[in-house]
Order: C-alpha cells, then sequence, then structure tokens
C-alpha cells in the first residue's frame, strides 16, 4: 500500500499530498485531479525535493470511455 494523502476537491479540481521517500531521500508527492471541458477526466502526479516549492510532474494520464462491445 502507499502512504496516505491528504487533500480536497475545489471547483472540480482535486489536489492531493502525500510524502514519501524516493531513492532515500525524502520527497513531497502532489496528485491533481481535474475535468476539462472535453468531459475526460485527467490525473497527473508531481514530485517535489524541496517541500513543494518546485514541482517535476512525472505522470499524466487522460481518461476516455470505452466503446460499448459490438
Amino acid at each position: 500500500m502507499d502512504v496516505p494523502v491528504i487533500g480536497h476537491f475545489n471547483d472540480g479540481v482535486g489536489v492531493f499530498y502525500a510524502e514519501d521517500v524516493l531513492n532515500g531521500a525524502a520527497i513531497r508527492v502532489r496528485f491533481t485531479w481535474s475535468v476539462p471541458s472535453d468531459g475526460a477526466p485527467r490525473w497527473e502526479q508531481a514530485f517535489s525535493a524541496d517541500l513543494g516549492v518546485t514541482w517535476e510532474a512525472n505522470w499524466r494520464m487522460k481518461f476516455v470511455r470505452a466503446k460499448e462491445p459490438s
């Protein structure tokens, strides 16, 4: 299991943070959920090694609805 995250949704955007360790160094992790006008939810993971002053996004996903099988 991963470390716990803390955050909330505000105006349709969810931002959640966690404290973790990467290669022996403490990092802060940010997870962002959003649903742009095209209706396809987005998720992003970013790491910060300086307590959230700067962020490096390292994983982004766009979710699309699967087509119904024929």
